[in-house]
């Protein structure tokens, strides 16, 4: 479960990065499925590049992801989560981005998006992918909808916000987007209703647009 411990505490990038800098040889050029070469040096590297580096060797092809040095450091420490990986793409590799793109449409607009429906019906809310825009006065309130839904699958997500300026309603203000960051493996989809039906969540997203 350390996967899902450091995902929650925002900080699985900074262990990566980490793993990565004390590799015997932390310069790496490796080649991605669209031909394309990458060489990272992982002792300078920022945050942003290891998480870019991350998020493509999880959605890429099977073979890519397999030589991908950020992949094999996956796998050497949390080999239960690479072996979801692998898995999950068999038939193809998008399957795992439909599938975690399913998961937070459920998640924000199935679950989310109906409690503010039914308890907060007037309140303006824009979703965003993983994250909800709303108006200052509203965060905490955004904020304990979010980490309800996610404490009904037993996560405890690391919550983070950003102000932004914005008009709502024809009402200046300065919505915040809350934002949880945690990355799904196969103990954290385990019973989710992955199989929702996207007219629902799509009715829904109309409700909180309007």
């Amino acid at each position: 479960m350390r996967w899902l411990a450091y995902c929650e505490a925002g900080v699985i990038y900074q262990h990566l990065q980490k793993r990565l800098a004390e590799s015997a040889s932390p310069v790496i050029r490796f080649e991605v499925s669209n031909g394309f070469f990458v060489e990272t040096n992982w002792r300078s590297a920022s945050l942003r590049q290891v998480k870019k580096a991350v998020l493509v060797c999880m959605f890429d092809t099977l073979e890519s992801s397999r030589h991908s040095p950020v992949f094999q450091a996956i796998a050497q420490d949390f080999p239960t989560i690479a072996d979801f990986i692998l898995a999950a793409k068999r038939s193809h590799h998008s399957d795992l981005a439909k599938m975690l793109q399913m998961a937070e449409a459920t998640l924000m607009i199935d679950l989310v998006g109906e409690m503010l429906i039914d308890q907060y019906p007037d309140e303006p809310v824009q979703p965003i992918h993983d994250a909800l825009l709303v108006r200052n006065d509203f965060t905490g309130v955004a904020k304990d909808l979010i980490e309800a839904a996610f404490k009904r699958f037993g996560l405890n997500p690391h919550v983070k916000t950003e102000a932004c300026g914005g008009q709502m309603n024809g009402n200046f203000a300065e919505p915040v987007v809350w934002s949880p960051d945690t990355v799904w493996g196969p103990d954290t989809t385990a019973g989710w209703p992955v199989g929702r039906s996207n007219v629902g969540a799509s009715n829904k997203r109309d409700v909180l647009r309007n």
